[in-house]
């Protein structure tokens, strides 16, 4: 079977043995080749140690010993895997701990390949949820860190979490009835006094190249085997409410227009700032025309993303010469557009950009959208009539920049 197929089947058999995504289920290497594997892992710690910041650090969360160490995060972004070298040596390596716990969120957003596969993976739910209203985000566990640290809990109840076992080493999953739980406990979110009560839950073991369903709302904990490497996918249920808040907090920016302040050197302003100035764009318009506008872009925006939490992070090696390349569309991410009086919206991997109403514009996406391998300099001949070779090259450009095509005749980035 091809990709689709296999994903499509895999989606299936796990709808039916969780009772649609609602009952903890294990389904037993359901992929012959895994969808994810540890090199997605391994490429996420060399593109936060080639990142420039402070953001990275909140990226990784290190647990030794159970306890929260934000200086292994530190030291594990600094020396990232050798080419040779396994997760488990390379942990030890760094930490030189016997007891390591090592948590990546939003996954995704530090590996491209993982979020190309996470995209491809999760086709068959797209075409029968629409995003907004789907969403997923990604997670990475590593180490023999026993029990979750965070203790036996409940999930967000927006959520359901697919859990793929890479291995080399088994985990557990144990889940208790809700009332029994607090029975024993006396809690209803959770606990880290659970040990004594295993013998009242459902114990589910799985090995490399599994895959486990946890569904919201059940109490539950995991617990190593030894060394372990799992990949996360996080399926979020947005409601109506959630998805207007997230369109409105995406969007408020560019709502307002507010002239740039340079005058005070001052890291802090010692004066109140004067807001008064802020002028609404299209203000005179009804508020329901541009709450419309809003959400026409927000649902564009995560369509173009495969509904993925994140946009990926910026290709900041666009050459300046691509009159000798061929590109090609990033498979499965659609670029879309949104046709407005004056300008036309591209919408691309969750970010957008505008440009001037031009016919050749729709037929360069459709050309794109085909999937097909596409030489510039074919380009310029074929859009000539409709497109100025500058405006085509600046398109493209951004294009690359915000990962929506590849070039082909260069080196990947």
């Amino acid at each position: 079977m091809d990709q689709a197929s296999v994903s499509n089947e895999f989606w299936r058999a796990m709808d039916a043995e969780s009772k649609g995504f609602d009952q903890p289920a294990v389904l037993r290497r359901p992929f012959t080749s895994p969808p994810v594997d540890e090199s997605d892992v391994r490429e996420i710690f060399h593109t936060l140690s080639k990142t420039p910041g402070e953001a990275k650090l909140v990226a990784v969360r290190v647990y030794i010993d159970g306890r929260l160490c934000h200086e292994s995060g530190s030291r594990l972004i600094d020396h990232p895997p050798r080419p040779d070298e396994t997760l488990e040596a390379w942990s030890q390596r760094v930490l030189d701990q016997e007891k390591i716990g090592i948590f990546v969120g939003n996954a995704a957003y530090w590996s491209e390949q993982l979020a190309r596969k996470c995209a491809n993976l999760v086709q068959p739910l797209l075409s029968r949820y629409a995003p907004p209203h789907i969403g997923f985000d990604s997670a990475i566990f590593i180490g023999n860190y026993g029990y979750t640290p965070v203790g036996a809990h409940v999930d967000n109840p927006h959520h359901r979490i697919l859990h793929f076992q890479l291995g080399p080493n088994k985990k557990q999953f144990i889940f208790w009835d809700n009332d029994v739980f607090f029975e024993r406990t006396g809690s209803r979110t959770g606990s880290f006094d659970f040990e004594g009560i295993i013998k009242d839950a459902d114990v589910l073991e799985i090995s490399a190249g599994d895959a486990i369903l946890i569904p919201s709302r059940i109490i539950h904990v995991a617990g190593t085997c030894g060394f372990s490497v799992a990949v996360s996918l996080v399926m979020s249920r947005n409601t109506r409410r959630m998805v207007l808040s997230e369109a409105l907090k995406t969007d408020l920016v560019s709502l307002a227009e507010t002239p740039e302040d340079d005058s005070d050197p001052d890291f802090l302003h010692r004066e109140a700032i004067d807001f008064g100035d802020i002028q609404v764009v299209d203000g005179g318009s009804k508020a329901q025309d541009w709450l419309a506008d809003i959400m026409n872009d927000y649902q564009l925006l995560k369509a173009s993303n495969c509904s993925l939490h994140s946009a990926p992070s910026e290709n900041r090696n666009v050459p300046e010469d691509l009159d000798q390349s061929t590109v090609q569309l990033v498979k499965p991410f659609p670029i879309l557009m949104r046709e407005q009086a004056d300008k036309t919206g591209l919408f691309v991997r969750q970010r957008r950009f505008f440009v001037s109403p031009n016919a050749g514009v729709s037929r360069l996406v459709d050309r794109l959208n085909s999937g097909r391998p596409s030489a510039v300099a074919e380009l310029h001949r074929d859009l000539s009539a409709e497109m100025e070779p500058d405006t085509l090259l600046q398109i493209l450009k951004q294009l690359i920049r915000f990962r929506a095509i590849d070039i082909l005749t260069e080196a990947p980035v």
